[in-house]
């Protein structure tokens, strides 16, 4: 299922308890969460954070277990997480993925300015393995580790997840959150408003 516009997006997500926001780093994963946040009323719940509802604190995030932990006991989040993305098809049936889909050349080119060339894509690589027949290893290991994510996605992840929306970058634009590409020059890793020194998400 895609989005048609951001409309169209925040329509088919009403309703929904358990949101997770992914893709390729540096796909816009950011952005729409805040943007649903702020449009949904659900509560963000940041990647380098703990996971938490208003009763108890599940614990520290960054591994996808601790996500399916969280997603058994706790309810009406959005979860950001993209550096899950290789293990999509193992999110419980009652998460909606929203996934990020960004021009390959974009994402590249952000990844180079927020990381100086410096950021390292194999621990990306390895787990993007996932899925991928023998015989496409050669050209699979040729691929960025952009293309990786959405190959995985597209050719075997997707058809065995229960419920996803793929959304285009671009219909984030429409949103009064969205700062335009001329005003994000300076901007560091996870910054989404021009007033936030360092916001982790």
């Amino acid at each position: 299922m895609k989005a048609k516009n951001l409309n169209d997006l925040i329509e088919k997500l009403r309703g929904e308890t358990k949101i997770l926001v992914t893709g390729p780093c540096r796909s816009g994963t950011t952005i729409c969460c805040h943007i649903l946040e702020r449009e949904l009323g659900l509560t963000f719940i940041d990647s380098h954070s703990n996971y938490e509802d208003s009763a108890k604190s599940i614990g520290y995030v960054p591994t996808f277990g601790t996500f399916l932990n969280f997603s058994k006991h706790c309810h009406n989040f959005i979860a950001h997480g993209p550096h899950f993305h290789p293990f999509l098809h193992q999110v419980p049936k009652d998460v909606m993925i929203v996934f990020m889909r960004r021009p390959i050349e974009d994402v590249m080119a952000s990844t180079k300015r927020i990381f100086k060339g410096k950021w390292n894509s194999k621990w990306y690589d390895k787990r993007s393995r996932l899925g991928v027949p023998f015989g496409l290893k050669g050209y699979f290991d040729k691929l960025n580790y952009a293309q990786k994510t959405y190959w995985v996605w597209d050719n075997f992840q997707k058809m065995n997840i229960n419920k996803y929306i793929e959304v285009s970058y671009n219909i984030l634009k429409q949103h009064e959150l969205f700062i335009p590409k001329r005003q994000r020059k300076k901007f560091r890793e996870r910054q989404w408003q021009a007033q936030t020194a360092l916001v982790k998400c």
